[in-house]
């Protein structure tokens, strides 16, 4: 499975730091730099076979969206439906270049409605 590098943690000990270095600096040379750090923390975790513990997906959520309209938050799309805590706008350029750019997604009813990803337009 793809780690998502956009929120991780990780002690400033950790053996891991070194493989990641180790790593970016392989795939810099034919890669982009923005994405370097999600490959090299992949290459680490399943070619170096590093111990990791993943993340819920509510802490850098990716969708599919739905809205809880009495609390006014994000939420997981699926029963138990958490609060979402960071919302991932990765391959969103339209919503980062334009505040007012709405998108599909449902509500907690799944009621179909239109609005942004941006907590800011709440």
């Amino acid at each position: 499975p793809t780690l998502n590098a956009g929120s991780y943690a990780l002690s400033s000990e950790a053996p891991h730091w070194e493989r990641f270095r180790f790593w970016q600096d392989i795939v810099l040379i034919k890669g982009r730099l923005f994405t370097s750090d999600q490959l090299a923390m992949g290459l680490t975790v399943y070619e170096d076979k590093m111990p990791f513990e993943a993340l819920p997906d509510i802490c850098n959520y990716m969708g599919p969206w739905r809205w809880c309209t009495k609390r006014k938050i994000f939420i997981d799309y699926f029963a138990p439906y958490e609060p979402v805590s960071v919302v991932h706008l990765a391959g969103h350029d339209q919503m980062r270049l334009d505040k007012q750019y709405l998108i599909a997604m449902l509500d907690q009813d799944d009621n179909h409605i239109r609005r942004s990803l941006r907590y800011s337009s709440v």
